[in-house]
């Protein structure tokens, strides 16, 4: 199904919405976060409560590398693209709180290096391609040339040499998702737990049934942690559903704006492959990235509300 010429025009012009105006005069940008990413709004409470996904224009810029920089990675005679970024160049009035977010999964057993958000997009339902996959960690922080790891500030929750990446595979076309897998694979590989939201009835069957179709052998032999699992349970009865950017909203209290739905990113891919214009799935790479730095934020609230269940609070 094609998209309207209008919409068609807006997505192509980075498929973002302009920040609305600040609902109150409590509400201000107190964030210092670069427009070029995320404008972060502050509550009243002085807690990020906002983020809306923005975009530099990029005038006659249609390449990928020149709107969503990366690199080309080579892989079992294939190729896919590799987006890397620390979480505090998309959110950083958030740095710190997501830093000791990811530090909850000690609470289900594992140590933060040894688990890993993922999270995919795809071209549809069963038996389409998935074209992204993006995948939140904690990682050794890595030293420039000639370069000392930086002194963490006291009330860093990081242990030194520590920080919060996302990392994002993507086909930029369809002969592509066979490599993005086996690299996916690779990568997994070396986590023992997988978190994701609604990965037990999604995300894993349809990368598992993936691999099938382009004959990768692969086994998720991994704990799984179901965010969406949890999240039911525990507010099935008290909010209005139990998506992701519900759960955003009342749950870890912030909201997106100009967040590209999700409805649109098939056929958002689909134009991508068809003209090339990278412009058209910039948006789909922040969405998937604010639904790792979700992910990651409603974790200690999840955990922290099963052990009051198990403790009869």
């Amino acid at each position: 199904m094609m998209l309207p010429p209008e919409i068609r025009r807006k997505l192509a012009r980075l498929n973002v919405s302009r920040q609305p105006p600040a609902a109150s005069s409590q509400q201000s940008d107190a964030s210092g976060a670069d427009s070029s990413q995320f404008t972060v709004d502050s509550s009243p409470s002085g807690d990020a409560s906002h983020i809306a996904t923005s975009g530099v224009e990029h005038p006659g810029a249609r390449r990928l590398e020149d709107i969503l920089p990366g690199r080309v990675h080579e892989h079992e005679g294939g190729r896919l693209y590799v987006v890397e970024r620390r979480v505090e160049t998309l959110y950083p009035a958030g740095k710190e709180k997501i830093a000791a977010a990811v530090q909850e999964v000690r609470q289900l057993g594992r140590e933060p290096e040894e688990a890993v958000f993922l999270d995919v997009e795809t071209c549809g339902l069963a038996n389409c391609p998935l074209f992204l996959v993006g995948i939140l960690s904690v990682r050794e922080t890595e030293t420039g040339e000639g370069e000392a790891p930086a002194e963490p500030a006291r009330e860093d929750p990081r242990p030194p040499g520590m920080h919060v990446r996302i990392e994002q595979y993507f086909a930029r076309d369809y002969t592509e998702e066979a490599s993005l897998l086996a690299y996916l694979a690779e990568v997994i590989s070396a986590y023992r737990m997988l978190i994701t939201f609604n990965g037990r009835t999604f995300d894993i069957p349809y990368m598992r049934d993936r691999m099938t179709f382009h004959r990768l052998e692969y086994e998720f032999e991994h704990e799984h942690f179901d965010l969406l699992f949890e999240a039911r349970r525990l507010w099935r009865d008290k909010l209005p559903d139990c998506r992701l950017q519900t759960l955003e909203e009342h749950i870890v209290g912030r909201r997106r704006f100009g967040d590209t739905p999700g409805h649109l990113i098939p056929q958002l891919y689909h134009d991508f492959v068809r003209t090339g214009n990278a412009a058209l799935i910039e948006g789909v790479f922040h969405h998937n990235a604010l639904d790792l730095i979700t992910m990651a934020e409603l974790l200690p609230v999840v955990t922290r509300r099963r052990g009051d269940a198990a403790m009869g609070r």
